[in-house]
């Protein structure tokens, strides 16, 4: 039986997304497996359009209820009379027409009749997508004829969204989340969760604004609308710092990051949590995650029965393994910890999922695909958005990223496909990451190597209405950026670091590279605005991406400014026993200056509280604002110290200004680009501060020539405690303080890593200065040691590196006596670029 309905103003239909077509192009996302264009268009009159659909006896199918939701929004009135112009069938495997797949469809549009056939409601769903998008695809008013076959190649087609990191979306924006990764043909959406949801048992350890049951409940049912399984998720073992750190949980903890692992209680309070999260998210799948479990060594050191570390983690993961599968429910869990205990796999529950993951664009995955391929196990391979504190993803990397990686998993036979994006650091948001996420949907639905060059010009038209490049030349303008110096790879520490000194404390800015990087923001601006030309300004995705540039353009103009206002304010002080009526009148344009820079900070602000309240609760908010009240609190305490200097300054009574570096003007202008993040470890304490500086305090992980350390290697010192290296961005341009990182601050010794690139083989002179004494080795070797009592000149010392084609490793080793304890480090006339604390030469 079939129901037909006419559909008035066909033309007022509203889509979540749009598409401007070109010609007889047909512009969609993602792209389908197979479309034949005709000469001719559809001949119907869209101000009056009739449609059959299938009628179900069961509640009403998700597709028909996007199409009567379409229709209803716009107040397009309903009948069932007359000849369908529309028809929508399910057929059965002797209707050729149709991929021989359960989300499969077929579209033809021909005449005046749009025939939709498909073997499912999953298919006739995933033809209503298209169909959105094809109504849009007019050429002076009509829609082009043409056939579509289309079917994914990968059964599960996940988005991961982590939400413990910082920003906790609101219900409402993981709606709009759904009903965009749905018109992408997404069918799976997942949560990282560590802490953020509030179970009835255990609601004491999440935030006042968490998650709540009901809250899941809502949303999986949302979901589940959409053709979208809403897939639960909780950390199991390892990033258990934000629950350990309540009293009430703390005696689950082996260290303040880790559960116990395998003990009785702490597998009874993950069964009591899951045992609540698990129905409510109402998915086939659950993850566990169980990954960066950075603490099962010393848990094993300390175990009674001597067990290993991955005994000691198949102990504990093999109970909550066991226990969602009695439940019905296939678990998931990462596969790092695995990966590195390989002899455990084959151990593991057969129902179990391994979620492989690796986020850098690779020539390569075998090594994270092989040991599950051969595992016999299912694999899902997990790419992701690189946004782990960046001002906005590193798209280059992500969609090589997501090419390689999912292409390298279907041909060894992965089962799917699981996106992630990360918000380490916080002050993310998402709706700059749909550029990875669409073509994350693209290459899952329909992985091609033919589509990877025409899917920025898709992705822009269909979000953007953009058929003349223009979002792609505004991502061109940004990746410029990555390429400065100062941006650290569009690191986010270029916006934690300090702009406006404290009370003696010296500041050094490069004005060029800052100019530089002033002058491609408003580049960017501009090219932005072309784009946003035809819409509300700044609405849309398009506002976070104005954000973006207001913030980096603030940035740049503010350490230009600051260098400026110094010069100022020292060339007052040379002329005030000479014209002091020209001294206060130069100080009053610095205190004009600091003031219109405090109105630009606090709109800066005050936007950036504005757009996370569009995409998040209140949770974090705080800690989110806090660079920005540091800033703000800085550039008022400046202004506040200058407007007092400019009261009392009177050298006829003999009170003459301060020095600079009382008022916050100790500012230079440094021509230099100055190594600025490194892996770090320490301290390790001294006695003799002649003869224990000698001592290789890295012989637990093969000894200095050997150290290859990676962000969280763990090792033991000496003297028996557990040390690890940590990722340091300095908060200087020009030198790594270690005073600012350590407690003890004298008699210690640290270490810092980093990596140079270079293209070819070469020789660049390094020079830096210290405070105390410093070595430098080059891949293992000693090439420069100065042992002495000092203090810091940038460049005192300086030596030849002979550096290798590929990854040369540099090891700094750095004592310290007593007094201000930091170092310099460059390369003298080289240009590169920056990844945390990988340097890449470029010529």
């Amino acid at each position: 039986m079939k129901q037909q309905m006419t559909v008035l103003l066909f033309t007022c239909f509203y889509f979540t997304i749009s598409v401007t077509a070109v010609g007889q192009e047909l512009i969609l996302l993602p792209q389908p497996q197979s479309i034949i264009l005709s000469d001719g268009f559809f001949k119907n009159d869209l101000d009056q359009l009739t449609i059959s659909y299938p009628t179900f006896k069961a509640e009403e199918t998700n597709a028909r209820t996007q199409l009567k939701n379409i229709f209803t929004e716009r107040s397009v009135k309903w009948t069932r009379n007359g000849k369908a112009d529309m028809v929508f069938k399910l057929v059965d495997q002797q209707d050729t027409d149709v991929p021989n797949h359960l989300e499969g469809y077929w579209i033809r549009i021909e005449g005046r009749e749009i025939t939709v056939k498909a073997r499912s409601e999953s298919g006739l769903f995933y033809a209503v997508q298209t169909l959105k998008q094809l109504f849009n695809q007019q050429v002076n008013g009509k829609i082009p004829e043409c056939t579509i076959s289309d079917f994914p190649t990968l059964k599960n087609r996940g988005l991961m969204d982590d939400i413990s990191r910082g920003p906790l979306p609101s219900l409402e924006f993981a709606k709009a989340q759904i009903r965009r990764l749905s018109s992408l043909k997404y069918n799976i959406f997942t949560f990282y969760i560590e802490h953020v949801v509030k179970t009835k048992q255990h609601g004491s350890f999440a935030p006042k604004e968490g998650l709540t049951i009901t809250e899941i409940e809502e949303l999986a049912a949302y979901a589940k609308l959409h053709n979208i399984q809403l897939v639960g998720s909780f950390q199991s073992l390892g990033h258990f710092n934000k629950i350990l750190e309540f009293s009430q949980y703390r005696h689950l903890g082996s260290t303040s990051r880790m559960l116990k692992p395998g003990d009785s209680t702490s597998l009874k309070f993950m069964k009591e949590v899951i045992g609540e999260l698990a129905p409510a998210f109402s998915g086939s799948f659950f993850n566990l995650n169980g990954d960066e479990a950075w603490d099962l060594a010393r848990a094993a050191k300390m175990h009674p029965e001597g067990l290993s570390s991955g005994q000691l983690y198949l102990r504990h993961m093999q109970p909550l393994l066991e226990d969602l599968i009695a439940r019905g429910i296939r678990p998931m869990m990462w596969g790092d910890i695995l990966k590195t205990h390989p002899e455990i796999i084959s151990k593991l529950p057969k129902e179990t999922i391994v979620l492989t993951w690796d986020y850098s664009d690779r020539d390569s995955f075998s090594n994270w695909i092989d040991p599950f391929r051969d595992s016999g196990l299912d694999y899902w391979v997990c790419p992701g958005v690189l946004n782990s504190n960046r001002f906005y993803p590193d798209f280059d990397e992500s969609l090589g990223n997501i090419f390689g990686f999912v292409g390298e998993g279907l041909e060894n036979n992965t089962s799917g496909m699981l996106l992630t994006v990360w918000d380490d650091g916080g002050r993310h948001f998402f709706s700059r990451d749909w550029l990875g996420v669409a073509f994350g949907a693209e290459q899952s639905w329909n992985y091609s190597p033919d589509h990877k060059s025409s899917f920025i010009h898709r992705f822009s038209n269909i979000f953007y209405s953009d058929s003349n490049g223009v979002f792609e030349t505004f991502m061109d303008k940004m990746h410029e950026l990555k390429s400065s110096p100062v941006m650290l790879n569009m690191n986010n520490e270029s916006f934690i670091k300090d702009v406006f000194p404290s009370r003696d404390q010296e500041l050094s800015f490069s004005r060029d590279n800052w100019s530089k990087v002033q002058k491609t923001v408003v580049e960017a601006q501009v090219i932005l605005n072309r784009l946003n030309a035809s819409v509300y300004p700044r609405s849309g995705d398009l506002q976070f991406w104005y954000f973006t540039l207001d913030q980096l353009e603030l940035l740049a103009f503010s350490r230009i400014k600051m260098i400026e206002l110094s010069k100022v304010y020292k060339g007052a002080s040379f002329i005030q026993l000479m014209d002091s009526d020209s001294t206060k009148q130069q100080l009053k344009v610095i205190a004009t200056s600091l003031k219109d820079l405090e109105v630009q900070w606090q709109r800066l602000f005050d936007e950036f509280q504005r757009l996370w309240l569009i995409e998040n609760r209140t949770y974090w908010v705080k800690e989110a604002n806090e660079p920005f009240k540091r800033h703000l609190m800085a550039l008022g305490n400046v202004r506040e110290a200058l407007e007092h200097v400019i009261a009392t300054f009177n050298p006829d009574n003999g009170i003459y200004l301060p020095a600079p570096g009382k008022v916050g003007f100790t500012i230079a202008d440094i021509t230099s680009a100055y190594f600025n993040y490194w892996l770090v470890t320490g301290p390790f304490k001294i006695t003799d501060y002649e003869q224990d500086t000698q001592v290789d305090f890295l012989e637990a992980m093969g000894g200095e020539e050997s150290a290859r350390p990676i962000s969280g290697t763990l090792f033991e010192s000496p003297d028996g405690r557990q040390m690890m290296w940590d990722k340091i961005a300095s908060t200087y341009d020009d030198r790594l303080v270690l005073a600012e990182l350590f407690q003890d601050k004298t008699k210690a010794v640290a270490y810092a890593y980093c990596q140079i690139k270079s293209p070819d083989a070469m020789e660049v002179t390094a020079s830096f200065g210290s405070n105390d004494g410093i070595a430098v080795l080059l891949n293992g070797q000693e090439v420069f040691r100065e042992h002495t009592k000092r203090n810091m000149i940038k460049g005192e010392n300086s030596v030849q590196l002979s550096l290798q084609e590929g990854t040369n490793h540099v090891l700094v080793k750095s004592d310290q006596w007593k007094g201000k304890w930091e170092f310099s480090f460059m390369l003298d006339g080289v240009k590169w670029t920056s990844h945390k604390h990988k340097y890449t030469l470029t010529p």
